[in-house]
């Protein structure tokens, strides 16, 4: 249990997988537009995937997420957004819970896929234990949608807000609310992991009980 409380976050694994996609997003979207960045994010996780098919699958959501957000921009009038700066904050958490939807959907709750991407040893657990794997991650799946949901309806009913309080709110509902899904995720996932074990130790046990009953 102590690997999923405590992985190794600096390996190189993690910098191809999570640090370089992230930084190249921002950095991109700022030095020559989004869409130049969903090219190159889209480039960068062709290659990433000669070195793991699963793993490339990082680059590839933020180059999904520029390009809707890429989207978006090109159909909604800039006077708009000028006007209710939220409104972008409120478009980005909506689409990152719709793309989030959508992989649940399909069986492939992004919190899984992020998650095996950068811990290999999590694939483990699939192998033994399917189906409450998958519920579980759907459980968290959920809760990560959920949050952006409210996040997104935060900034609908305070469109009228003075621009200092959405600025806070940004800051506040950005990298802190992040950073806390991700520890309620480990703690989740850490509690049931636990009980899988506990579940299947019980199970066997009482198969050994039988087999020593009847022979």
């Amino acid at each position: 249990m102590n690997r999923l409380v405590k992985p190794s976050i600096i390996s190189q694994e993690n910098v191809l997988v999570l640090l370089v996609p992230a930084i190249l997003y921002y950095s991109l979207v700022h030095l020559f537009g989004m869409f130049w960045c969903i090219l190159i994010l889209s480039a960068y996780g062709c290659f990433v995937s000669i070195y793991s098919t699963r793993k490339s699958i990082v680059a590839f959501f933020f180059a999904l997420f520029g390009l809707i957000e890429w989207m978006v921009s090109l159909h909604v009038p800039v006077t708009l957004i000028e006007t209710f700066p939220q409104f972008s904050l409120m478009a980005s958490a909506l689409q990152i819970g719709l793309i989030m939807l959508v992989f649940s959907f399909l069986r492939f709750p992004l919190p899984m896929l992020l998650a095996e991407a950068t811990y290999d040893h999590l694939k483990a657990l699939n192998r033994q234990f399917p189906d409450e794997y998958l519920r579980m991650w759907q459980k968290i799946s959920a809760m990560w949608i959920t949050s952006f949901a409210a996040k997104a309806a935060l900034f609908y009913f305070t469109l009228s807000a003075p621009a200092e309080q959405v600025h806070w709110m940004g800051i506040l509902l950005g990298w802190p609310l992040y950073c806390m899904l991700i520890l309620v995720s480990i703690i989740f996932v850490n509690a049931k992991v636990l009980s899988f074990y506990r579940e299947s130790l019980t199970s066997e046990g009482n198969r050994t009980h039988i087999n020593g009953h009847f022979f």
